[in-house]
């Protein structure tokens, strides 16, 4: 039912564009997940007051950037358009709160394994490694930052070996992502497969019935006529018995039953 009426809302059709329907679908779960994790975040700074100035802010912004891509990109029938923006805001919040809490471990790292997830869903395997890329270089700085600055009151309490860990659960949890992200698609594509093989089995059986009514048809009602030719010229002859006459006017009506009910089926064959 939910998914029924965001494919009304963008204009898409799962039997006929599967494929834009399924980026659709994932560009919108992509940009209210997002959207849904930048609330939480700006919420969570805003109100423990152990963030950086400006980053609580910076969420909220993203949060409104993220839900209006994503309603301006499924509106105009523009999913992946969508996807790479909500994609290239993710990685600057990511590198501004990398900046901001330097010496620390950034909140809105959690962004990072929603970005592998959503460009392997949408983009597969080669979206996945060129978003990695960034992502890798966001982790590599905050290590690099934690080692370099040492500020109180950080997320990591400033200290380094905190922050490592941290970046190592962020990472794990970026392969736990794609893992899940490509069961997922790997799955979706199977099922798609053999439904698109069912399919083409199924128009393949439907033109072969066609064919075959077709030609049936043509093939009864050649020699159909030949008889009710006959029939009427038989009487057109006269001199024919009352029982004759009855048995030839049995034959025309009969003959010309069949001939419409072949008419019917080569109406519906074509």
């Amino acid at each position: 039912m939910f998914w029924d009426r965001v494919d009304r809302f963008t204009q898409s059709d799962l039997r006929n564009d599967p494929q834009h329907t399924i980026r659709a679908r994932i560009a919108i779960a992509f940009g209210v997940m997002m959207t849904a994790t930048a609330l939480l975040n700006s919420f969570v700074l805003s109100g423990t007051g152990m963030g950086r100035p400006g980053m609580a802010l910076l969420g909220l912004s993203g949060a409104v950037l993220f839900a209006v891509t994503a309603f301006f990109g499924a509106r105009l029938r523009k999913p992946d358009i969508s996807l790479g923006i909500n994609l290239f805001i993710t990685l600057l919040i990511v590198a501004l709160a990398t900046w901001g809490n330097r010496g620390g471990f950034p909140p809105s790292a959690v962004y990072l394994p929603g970005i592998l997830l959503g460009t392997y869903l949408a983009w597969g395997r080669i979206g996945a490694m060129v978003f990695g890329l960034p992502v890798l270089v966001c982790f590599g700085a905050i290590i690099w930052l934690a080692s370099t600055n040492t500020l109180p009151g950080d997320v990591a309490g400033g200290a380094a070996a905190p922050t490592l860990v941290l970046v190592l659960a962020c990472t794990a949890a970026c392969g736990w992502a794609v893992f899940l992200g490509s069961t997922f698609r790997s799955a979706t594509m199977q099922a798609y497969t053999e439904l698109g093989k069912a399919l083409e089995a199924a128009e393949a059986g439907n033109r072969s019935k066609s064919e075959f009514l077709s030609n049936m048809g043509h093939e009864t009602r050649t020699p159909l006529n030949g008889v009710l030719g006959l029939t009427m010229a038989l009487r057109m002859e006269g001199g024919l018995s009352e029982k004759q006459e009855n048995i030839l006017e049995l034959m025309t009506e009969s003959g010309e039953t069949l001939r419409e009910m072949l008419t019917d089926v080569l109406d519906l064959a074509r």
